[in-house]
């Protein structure tokens, strides 16, 4: 029995290390993207996204039984929606949309993920009433969109509408005081 349970183990490690490669893969693709269009504006992109570790802890909850969509508030250049979108799960992404870099994002990502990825591009709490009047029910909620003041506060009170089954959400950015919350 304990070979066996060696080999689940250094299986899990594999896969792991594989999803963290594939991950860090599309990551290097996006960033690149992002900072290219904020260049040509004199701009970088030292903010405005989750680390990889972030990520791939985002990618391991995406999987977790009960949970096959995710909504989330907040798509920026996709590095999080690319975590959702590696671990087999259906996106809603909500983005105000205020940098070309976004469409193109979210362009590459529906080109490797056919029929997984939804962007609603407007503001999250008018969008996140459509889509309750569509009938969108979301596993997982992932907030990480203005750091404006009340805005996490009412795009957390906005979703409740569209969460269903176990009711998991995710807020970054919690607890802290600049903006972005470096």
């Amino acid at each position: 029995h304990s070979h066996w349970s060696e080999a689940g183990e250094a299986l899990k490690k594999m896969d792991f290390t594989f999803r963290a490669a594939v991950l860090r893969g599309v990551w290097d693709r996006l960033s690149g993207m992002a900072e290219e269009s904020l260049a040509e504006r004199g701009l970088s992109m030292d903010v405005g996204h989750i680390s990889v570790e972030e990520a791939l802890r985002l990618q391991q909850i995406s999987t977790w039984p009960g949970v096959r969509r995710v909504c989330e508030v907040g798509f920026n250049a996709g590095h999080s929606a690319a975590a959702v979108l590696l671990a087999g799960r259906d996106l809603v992404a909500i983005d105000v949309n205020n940098d070309s870099y976004v469409e193109a994002a979210a362009a590459t990502l529906q080109t490797m993920f056919p029929g997984k990825l939804e962007l609603v591009s407007m503001d999250s709490v008018e969008a996140l009433r459509v889509l309750k009047l569509r009938g969108v029910a979301c596993d997982l909620i992932r907030i990480d969109g203005s750091h404006v003041d009340g805005m996490a506060a009412a795009d957390l009170a906005a979703s409740q509408h569209i969460s269903s089954g176990p009711r998991f959400v995710w807020m970054d950015d919690v607890g802290c005081s600049n903006w972005n919350c470096k």
